[in-house]
């Protein structure tokens, strides 16, 4: 990846973090150890390796249009018989299950982020 590396510390951190700005991450498959690949430009998605590619979401709100993620129960796998696999032996919170380009429908709105990402600059 060129530019700037960031630790993103799970899928919906590549997602939520390309809204603010052109980016790209790879995760690897807690299941199988497959790479998986998500490219956002322009606050929408724009690559997905592989296409198979599902999300399992742990939203904490965080007060009137914030939003945080448990990132350790959010983790990004390359196929859904992973997250199937991964699902029966998880006992946290409820998630809820997302293909990568649902969650960024999820957290948009009109093209813009519905969630306060990080605080406004003043002009």
């Amino acid at each position: 990846m060129a530019g700037t590396e960031y630790n993103l510390r799970c899928g919906a951190d590549i997602v939520l973090n390309g809204l603010q700005g052109d980016l790209e991450g790879e995760s690897t498959c807690i299941v199988c150890g497959s790479k998986v690949r998500l490219k956002m430009q322009g606050s929408k998605l724009s690559q997905i390796e592989p296409g198979t590619a599902i999300l399992h979401v742990v939203e904490i709100p965080g007060g009137p249009g914030r939003l945080q993620v448990d990132c350790e129960a959010t983790p990004l796998f390359d196929k859904d018989e992973c997250l199937r696999s991964w699902l029966r032996g998880y006992n946290g919170k409820a998630g809820t299950v997302y293909k990568p380009d649902e969650y960024v429908d999820h957290v948009t709105q009109g093209g813009k982020a519905r969630v306060a990402l990080r605080p406004e600059k003043p002009s």
